[in-house]
């Protein structure tokens, strides 16, 4: 069925990579889409231990903007936030929700994916990119309400404060992936002056986006790497959900503290919430600060002002989608403005494009490195290490100059 086609396999080398290519001998099959070479099909997997892309979906992007149009199969890999969100966003490219694969409890295997494909293929199952997507979602960057996804404040609280009875009235704990949720009716904690953590606002960074797959928590691990290269002590703290930050620092084993898991890497100390309260993080990031850590916190959309106590690093991606989601957001002026996994076809125009959208341009521009990026994810180590990523060690030297002048660009 794919006899005589152009066939991009975005999974990696891998033996489920090694059995499409038995299954198709007479189709030019590829790793990665090069200049004169186009696919009449694309099958692109997320990346997991198995194999697979970052960002499969990029994969699809990149064949649209190079003007081919090819039948499409993507993996989206477990139906989690990632997956969904995954899921998403292939959908405003317009591929039908049929090419749109979740794995379940099993996995998923390579016949499976060769028989979704070869369906995709005799049904000619091209993607119709949407030009304007009517759901509030149409970013794909996971603009849930914050209500939805954070403790209750204000009126609602207050409306049921009332009908509490004396137990119902605890703190609500903040939760991360895998932790039990809390009793019905917890609310949270009130009254936190997050201003007592001022003191401390150059020693806290905090790196935050209102989208996914931008390359934060990649930059978050190559700036611990920087700062401990300087003989710094350095805390991560991963609020993200879910938390990936271990896995760019060594994915070293974990242990309890209190309501925290905790490890030492080489890269400096990280933590990650299990269930936390608001006060017990004010107290861990004074605790931190207090003994003269650096502290990175990979920030999560919480109900915290950031700004009143870090100096705060804005994230953005490099394609419009990344970009008009911060569209919603507040305004940038006082922040760092990076621009991340950006194309080495729009380094030169990207500014600009930035600029007429948030009225600032970026004070730094990375470039896109998904071979640098995938290296790092494979050896588990922060992206300046070694074999890292050129672009994204060059982006933290300048982003280390912009926050500490004094010691210059390295």
């Amino acid at each position: 069925m794919l006899e005589n086609k152009k066939f991009l396999l975005a999974a990696g080398q891998t033996p489920a990579a090694a059995w499409l290519k038995a299954r198709y001998p007479e189709a030019d099959v590829q790793a990665q889409i090069s200049d004169g070479w186009l696919p009449d099909a694309v099958v692109a997997v997320r990346k997991s231990r198995m194999g697979g892309v970052e960002d499969p979906v990029k994969v699809i992007e990149e064949a649209l903007a190079r003007g081919s149009l090819p039948v499409t199969v993507i993996v989206a890999g477990r139906k989690d936030r990632e997956g969904e969100n995954i899921a998403r966003r292939a959908a405003a490219l317009g591929i039908p929700a049929n090419y749109i694969l979740f794995a379940g409890e099993e996995g998923i295997t390579a016949p499976a994916i060769a028989q979704v494909l070869e369906e995709a293929v005799n049904k000619d199952a091209r993607p119709a990119p949407l030009i304007y997507y009517a759901s509030d979602e149409s970013d794909g960057c996971e603009n849930e309400d914050p209500e939805e996804t954070s403790p209750r404040s204000g009126d609602k609280d207050r409306e049921s404060k009332d009908a509490r009875t004396p137990a119902q009235t605890r703190e609500e704990f903040w939760l991360s992936p895998g932790e039990p949720a809390p009793a019905a009716g917890q609310r949270p904690e009130e009254n936190i002056d997050w201003s007592l953590l001022a003191p401390y606002k150059e020693l806290i960074i905090t790196m935050v986006s209102p989208c996914a797959g931008v390359g934060k928590t990649t930059l978050v691990a190559a700036l611990a790497a920087y700062l401990t290269s300087q003989g710094e002590q350095v805390a991560v703290v991963d609020l993200e959900t879910p938390p990936m930050a271990r896995l760019h620092m060594g994915n070293t084993a974990l242990e309890r503290q209190g309501n925290w898991q905790y490890t030492a890497t080489p890269w400096g100390e990280l933590w990650l919430p299990g269930q936390y309260t608001p006060a017990e993080l004010l107290d861990l990031l004074a605790r931190l600060a207090g003994n003269s850590y650096r502290v990175l916190i990979d920030a999560a959309r919480l109900p915290v002002p950031w700004n009143t106590f870090s100096r705060q690093v804005e994230v953005i991606g490099g394609d419009l989608r990344a970009l008009y989601a911060w569209e919603q957001q507040e305004n940038v002026e006082g922040t760092i403005l990076v621009a991340n996994r950006v194309p080495a076809t729009s380094l030169s125009i990207w500014p600009s494009v930035v600029e007429d959208v948030l009225g600032k341009e970026p004070l730094i521009v990375i470039q896109d490195d998904p071979e640098g990026c995938q290296a790092t994810v494979a050896s588990m180590t922060p992206a300046i290490i070694s074999p890292g990523s050129d672009s994204i060690a060059a982006g933290t030297g300048s982003l280390a100059a912009l926050l500490w002048p004094e010691r210059g660009e390295s």
